[in-house]
């Protein structure tokens, strides 16, 4: 016999009071790096005076987690603004393209350095 547990997923969740995780802006996190590279302030210092945790900036001091949250693009902003502004051309030529000749373009169009296990999961 399956037992169902009294936990439910929260379908609009929201922010406990009190947390502070990301309770912060990007201009004091700016000024905290700011002041510890020059060495006005010690890390833990410029936590206290920014009111920004003190790991966070460690962590970027240390340029750890430094890329953005989500998955992470394979493209440039301009290579993806180039496929995007030529699909049109293509199909006023008489070329329309499928989301899946788009797959295909775009593998073809990746170096090979980049990793083509990733990739694959696009294609098929």
């Amino acid at each position: 016999m399956r037992q169902t547990s009294s936990y439910r997923m929260v379908r609009n969740y929201q922010k406990q009071p009190g947390s502070c995780y990301g309770n912060y802006s990007a201009k004091n996190l700016q000024k905290a790096l700011e002041d510890v590279k020059a060495k006005r302030l010690t890390v833990s210092a410029a936590s206290r005076t920014y009111n920004v945790p003190r790991t966070t900036l460690q962590d970027k001091m240390q340029r750890i987690h430094s890329k953005s949250s989500g998955g992470q693009t394979v493209f440039s902003a301009l290579e993806e603004e180039s496929f995007k502004q030529n699909l049109p051309t293509l199909a006023s030529y008489g070329f329309p393209l499928t989301t899946f000749d788009l797959r295909l373009i775009t593998k073809s169009y990746v170096p090979q350095f980049c990793n083509k296990a990733a990739l694959s999961i696009y294609v098929y």
